[in-house]
Order: C-alpha cells, then sequence, then structure tokens
C-alpha cells in the first residue's frame, strides 16, 4: 500500500509497516484476501502451490512452506491458491471507497441524543 494512501487515512507509513496482526500476517494481506472475494478481478497473477504450515508449539509456528509440482517432497501436503500479484491501482481505489463509506444499519446512541432525539 502506498504511502499517500495511508496518510489519506491519517495513518503514518514508516510506523504502518511494524504493525502485523496475528501470526505475523500483515493486515494488507488479509484486505487483499477480502476484497479479491468481493472483486476477484483484483488478482492479475495466481497460481497453485503445495503447502505446509507449521503448528508445533515455539518460534517456528505458523512458519510456511511452499513447493511447486516440480519439488515438492513426497510427504502429505495441501493444494494451495495462491494471490501473486494485484491490480493496486484498482484495490486502492475498492479500500477507500470501503472504508470511507457508511456502516450500514450503524447506530449511534449519541448522534441522537446530540440531534435531541433519544430524549424523553
Amino acid at each position: 500500500m502506498d504511502a499517500a494512501l495511508l496518510e489519506s487515512f491519517g495513518l503514518d507509513p514508516d510506523v504502518l509497516h511494524l504493525n502485523h496482526g496475528a501470526f505475523g500476517v500483515s493486515p494488507v494481506a488479509v484486505r487483499r484476501a477480502a476484497a479479491a472475494w468481493l472483486d476477484p478481478s483484483l488478482i492479475t497473477r495466481e497460481r497453485y502451490v503445495w503447502m505446509d504450515v507449521s503448528v508445533d508449539k515455539g518460534m517456528s509456528y505458523g512458519d510456511t512452506l511452499v513447493w511447486t509440482d516440480h519439488d515438492k517432497p513426497s510427504i502429505s501436503l495441501q493444494k494451495a491458491h495462491v494471490q501473486m500479484d494485484v491490480d493496486w491501482p484498482k484495490f486502492q481505489k475498492m479500500f477507500v471507497q470501503l472504508m470511507s463509506a457508511p456502516t450500514p444499519n450503524a447506530h449511534d446512541p449519541q448522534m441522537h441524543q446530540a440531534n435531541g432525539e433519544g430524549k424523553q
């Protein structure tokens, strides 16, 4: 995500890169996956790989290894659909539109009181 987009939300791009979600997954990767679910045309390159994820307790928890059909080891693995590239301008436009839109069915009790509603 580029600095201008982050700054448009009042975020400091020099600090935000240190913020990772659970298991070291970048919040941008999670947002990209959600956006691709809404609009699959965002993904410009994808591939299928064999994947293994460590679930061992400790420092290696969440470590991910991938192989192609040509170098896959002889162990039981899952085939994973991996998003490799995204149309960033289209993603950024969608992200800004979604984050700027009003929350559907939102009810803010403080707004009602400020407008004189909800008082008896």
